[in-house]
Parts: C-alpha cells; sequence; structure tokens
C-alpha cells in the first residue's frame, strides 16, 4: 500500500494506489477516475469511471485480481470488475 499526495483542483489531498497481486498492474486514482497502468510497458490499459462524484481516494485490488474496490471524497464506495473493458 503507498500514498502519494494528488492535487486535484488546486486542493492536495493523499491517495492510496495498488498493486495486484502478481505486481504486473497498477491502480491509481486520477481525479473521479481510477487508471490501471500496465507496469511492463507504464501504459494506462483501462480507465475506470462513471460512478464516483468526488475525487477517488483509495482503491485496492482483490486478491485474484479480477476485482477493485474503491472509495471516494464523494462518500461512495464502488465495486469494479476489471475483467470487463472500460474506455
Amino acid at each position: 500500500e503507498s500514498v502519494f499526495s494528488f492535487n486535484h483542483g488546486g486542493q492536495s489531498s493523499p491517495c492510496k494506489f495498488d498493486w495486484n497481486m502478481t505486481g504486473s498492474r497498477l491502480a491509481v486514482p486520477f481525479g473521479q477516475e481510477i487508471k490501471i497502468i500496465e507496469r511492463t510497458s507504464w501504459r494506462i490499459v483501462s480507465t475506470l469511471s462513471g460512478f464516483h462524484s468526488g475525487a477517488v481516494l483509495a482503491v485496492r485490488f482483490s486478491p485474484s485480481g479480477r476485482y477493485l474496490i474503491s472509495s471516494g471524497a464523494d462518500k461512495n464506495v464502488a465495486f469494479w470488475d476489471c475483467e470487463k473493458p472500460f474506455k
């Protein structure tokens, strides 16, 4: 688990990002979205969006890496299926 400072709209807040169990993908909060980054190429392979109305503050992969849970400044928690295609 890692924490970094995210500056969104002139306000800085701590964000937690997470690696999947194999270390091949990184989930990073980015405003109201979550970027999934492939470790070998450091390319964004998907973007999870459309649920949070405030900044995403923390993400966590399930042990299988199939699911991701996110919590946001909007006080909502989202459950994502990472095997479904996202843009």
